[in-house]
């Protein structure tokens, strides 16, 4: 079989799936004809699917009762599962023992691709809520459905930060995990994880509710920043042990802690995938 075998004790992986071409060695012109086929066949399948299951989520969503937006619930995570298999992108996941999802977490992770939402999605077993940018829920026809299910923000309106704060406090009270991207937007700068927004490890302190990191350790590679083009192969992700606040630690204390420990998770994965 080809491919580079991980000697890492927690997992023993293919680098270069049999399954895919080696795009290492194509041609450069060629390499990017075949991605940009490859992506484009991986969103069209994705429309397909949007198209396919939306009736019956717009009409649970309708309904409105309870377990109509439960049921509603699980076909984003279906959604982004089966996206990332048609798409030739396989999760390879460690810590999975370490997160028990029948209980409430508020899950953070990086932010340095589009398809993060889609690793989240696929990933987060649990009953879950988006904090998500309002422009996007606010997309035509899905939207509707988008806003219902997930928390909207306008993250530059004071105003409306404190407003989406209390609907998360809302949907952690009725049981919901959350899924929140503490750097707001994706990461440009440069570093391995952006500065975070304080806001999720508040809500963590007042709502007793642990943190769970999910590094993402090469989404870019994956899907490069500010682009849309997918380059299918494996997705190296990592969990955390859920994160509680020390007794006295305040919340910049606490958000600073978390995001060093993400940052620690990422360098090491990213070592192992070098080795």
């Amino acid at each position: 079989m080809n491919g580079k075998i991980f000697e890492s004790p927690q997992f023993a992986i293919i680098q270069n799936p049999p399954s895919f071409p080696n795009f290492i060695l194509m041609p450069r012109i060629l390499k990017n004809i075949v991605l940009y086929v490859w992506s484009f066949w991986s969103w069209w399948m994705l429309v397909l699917v949007l198209c396919l299951f939306f009736p019956p989520i717009w009409v649970l969503v309708i309904l409105g009762k309870p377990w109509s937006i439960r049921l509603a619930m699980k076909f984003p995570g279906a959604t982004a599962r089966l996206f990332l298999f048609l798409s030739g992108i396989r999760p390879r996941v460690i810590g999975r023992e370490k997160v028990d999802f029948s209980k409430q977490h508020i899950f953070i992770s990086n932010h340095n691709s589009n398809l993060d939402p889609m690793i989240s999605g696929a990933l987060v077993k649990s009953p879950y809520k988006f904090l998500g940018k309002a422009e996007v829920l606010s997309l035509p026809v899905f939207g509707f459905v988008l806003r219902n299910l997930n928390v909207p923000v306008r993250r530059q309106d004071e105003d409306d930060r404190a407003r989406s704060m209390g609907e998360l406090a809302k949907a952690i009270r009725q049981g919901y995990s959350l899924i929140i991207y503490p750097e707001g937007t994706r990461n440009l700068s440069g570093d391995l994880v952006g500065q975070f927004h304080e806001g999720a490890f508040r809500l963590s302190i007042e709502m007793g509710v642990p943190i769970v990191l999910l590094a993402a350790i090469n989404s870019e590679v994956r899907m490069p920043p500010n682009r849309w083009v997918l380059s299918p192969g494996l997705l190296f992700c990592e969990w955390s042990e859920p994160i509680l606040a020390k007794t006295g630690e305040n919340q910049e204390a606490f958000t600073l802690r978390c995001r060093a420990e993400l940052i620690r998770i990422i360098k090491e994965g990213k070592c192992k995938m070098k080795n």
